[in-house]
């Protein structure tokens, strides 16, 4: 019993000899097996939430799955100096892996050393497969000495580029290319098969137009030194809207308002001030037009910049179109969307219309943009006439500089103001 006591005794004296703390009576508790391990568990629960966060909030390695077929352009310009998202560009998968089909090849050319002038794109045509457009195409590639080793090295580019597609035929005299089953270039490799036939409209027409101008003043002013009538289309709130607008008004060439529209992408893809939504009523629609059309003084046309989902809106594009009917200007839809209203609204509404036939620089490598133009040529050839859509970029300055002196002269470039509406 008395042992039992002597320990709290001198226990008794050391608190009276040295007092207790809160400090320590704290310490005495943490230093319990039970909160200790309390406090250790709680530890690791708040360092897990804490790795989950990481790992959650890190974009996935691995490419995601596009099933869209709208590809966004990236959002910064060739100069660097804005952060303005540019164009919304129609993409349908299977018209994006023919053109990395198309890449492959000038890749292939270059590495085998055969000279990209003999490539000769003698037809394109716009055919459609399960709802996706594409553009068909035969090219002559005259002079290859060794087939073997350009096939296998053209195998390789699509093994890299486009996983889909494969040669087909055995590369005696023709061969083709298939995606997944859909023969998208017939390639003729044999000097002596005689040139294909094909009908001709005469006096075929196109038309080039330059979208997303206001941002870049340098690379505006050497388009407007090319001895070629380009088309301009300007933000109307832009950096450089003014001035941009007064340097193509003197050149005399052709200016249209390019309008931002609603894309499926928003709120995450901004297509900028002054756009039009699919939320809007027609009393704002108009007087968004009405704010806009002011700010480009001299237009005489709008297409527009985006708008995958607003074109796609029959109330809200007859608002859109009436208005700008009412203001002396036609409509060049640039189908950012298959699905756009934009060629049945301009029917019903009695507005001057036209539509986009290609795409130039999506892909922003000179190259792959002149391939781009030659495709825009032939489809003036078949059709009588064409539109092409290029943006304000250095690429596409250089691109159309190389093409100006090597184009097919039969083409005529005019003004859309020039051409007929559809």
């Amino acid at each position: 019993m008395n042992q039992d006591l002597e320990p709290r005794e001198e226990n008794a004296v050391d608190q009276k000899s040295t007092p207790v703390t809160g400090l320590d009576r704290l310490k005495q508790r943490l230093y319990r097996p039970g909160p200790l391990v309390a406090i250790f568990g709680a530890v690791l629960l708040l360092l897990a939430g804490f790795i989950m966060y990481l790992v959650h909030s890190r974009p996935a390695s691995s490419p995601a799955v596009v099933e869209s077929p709208i590809i966004l352009r990236a959002s910064v310009p060739d100069d660097g100096n804005s952060t303005r998202a540019y164009e919304e560009i129609l993409a349908t998968m299977l018209e994006e892996q023919v053109k990395q089909v198309d890449l492959a090849l000038l890749e292939t050319l270059r590495k085998t050393g055969v000279d990209m002038q003999r490539l000769e794109l003698t037809d394109v045509q716009v055919r459609q497969h399960n709802g996706q457009i594409y553009h068909f195409q035969e090219l002559r590639i005259p002079g290859i000495k060794d087939r073997s080793k350009f096939l296998l090295a053209l195998q390789e580019g699509l093994a890299q580029r486009a996983p889909g597609a494969f040669l087909v035929g055995d590369g005696t005299e023709v061969v083709g290319v298939d995606i997944d089953n859909v023969q998208t270039h017939r390639i003729v490799l044999d000097i002596t098969a005689p040139a294909p036939v094909y009908p001709s409209t005469p006096g075929p027409k196109l038309v080039i137009v330059i979208d997303d101008v206001g941002e870049n003043l340098r690379v505006l002013k050497g388009l407007l030194k090319l001895d070629i009538p380009l088309v301009y289309a300007v933000w109307p709130v832009s950096s450089h809207t003014d001035e941009s607008a007064r340097l193509i008004r003197e050149s005399g060439s052709d200016l249209i308002l390019h309008f931002p529209m609603e894309p499926k992408g928003y709120p995450k893809v901004d297509p900028g001030p002054g756009a039009l939504f699919t939320s809007m009523s027609a009393g704002d629609i108009r007087k968004t037009v009405d704010a806009n059309v002011p700010m480009v003084p001299g237009a005489i046309g709008a297409n527009n910049h985006m708008g995958s989902r607003f074109t796609e809106s029959r109330t809200g594009m007859k608002t859109a179109l009436s208005a700008l009917k009412d203001k002396g200007l036609f409509f060049l839809d640039s189908m950012t969307t298959p699905k756009s209203a934009g060629r049945k609204i301009a029917d019903k509404v009695g507005i001057a219309y036209y539509e986009r036939d290609v795409f130039l620089d999506n892909i922003k490598v000179v190259p792959s943009i002149i391939l781009q133009l030659r495709k825009a040529e032939r489809i003036a050839k078949r059709r009588g006439k064409a539109i092409a859509i290029g943006h304000n970029y250095a690429t596409t300055l250089s691109a159309l500089r190389q093409w100006a002196d090597q184009r097919d002269k039969s083409v005529q470039v005019i003004p859309i103001s020039s051409l007929r509406p559809e």
